[in-house]
């Protein structure tokens, strides 16, 4: 008897559930297409994302932070073959790869006003997980969209690093290069003030010769890159 009634109920219940999705079949549609329809936005570093943005955003540093792990694992594993080829460089290769690895980044001091940043970028919204990592760290960011107003607030204000990308909108007109156009303005007024790029790929590589040569501290496309300088002043 209890296995029949084991049995019946193991039966029932999908067709329970089955009955009930007929019934409610109009209101689970309605449910699905308004969820569908509505464009859920969430604030983060006071910028308004959409989930696909946001999505975006964190996908891009995941695929980056998974390229920067592959590489040191290739390096880990040339320097531990290196080792066993040539016991006697062990300290020799090792100093090599590390300095290869960290592209000879200098450790930064810390700035005595480490507690903010100036960011140029005519899309923060582009940059809103990493504008909420310094937030979080208790770090002032002032987002500025363009050249002259980044001047301005830099005569005004102290910022122990100015970020900024390499091309955007100016006065309604694309400048591939405006980056640079800040740099020089920058290292006129302070030539001490870290200054760093955070541009697409195309732009680290094109303009990475220029923006080292005007004083650049560095000029990157890997959100990873840009947090381990970050760090090293402080900042996160």
């Amino acid at each position: 008897m209890a296995q029949a009634i084991s049995a019946i109920a193991a039966i029932l219940w999908p067709a329970l559930i089955l009955i009930a999705l007929l019934m409610f079949r109009r209101p689970l549609r309605q449910v699905i297409q308004s969820a569908e329809q509505r464009k859920w936005t969430l604030k983060i570093g006071g910028q308004e994302l959409g989930m696909e943005e946001l999505n975006t955003q964190q996908n891009a540093m995941i695929a980056d932070l998974q390229k920067q792990v592959g590489a040191l694992s290739r390096i880990l594993a040339g320097l531990a073959l290196d080792t066993q080829v040539a016991e006697q460089s062990d300290s020799q290769q090792l100093l090599a790869a590390e300095s290869a690895a960290l592209g000879d980044r200098p450790v930064l001091e810390r700035p005595a006003s480490a507690h903010a940043v100036l960011w140029v970028d005519d899309h923060p919204e582009n940059n809103a997980l990493l504008i909420d990592q310094l937030q979080r760290n208790a770090v002032r960011v002032d987002l500025v969209k363009g050249t002259n107003e980044a001047l301005a607030y830099l005569h005004q204000r102290r910022y122990g690093a100015v970020l900024s990308d390499m091309g955007r909108i100016e006065n309604g007109t694309n400048v591939p290069d405006a980056g640079l156009r800040l740099l020089r303005s920058v290292r006129d007024y302070d030539a001490s003030i870290p200054v760093l790029f955070y541009t697409s790929p195309f732009a680290a590589t094109a303009y990475a010769d220029d923006a080292t040569a005007q004083g650049a501290t560095t000029i990157t496309a890997s959100p990873t890159v840009l947090f381990e300088y970050l760090e090293s002043l402080q900042l996160l």
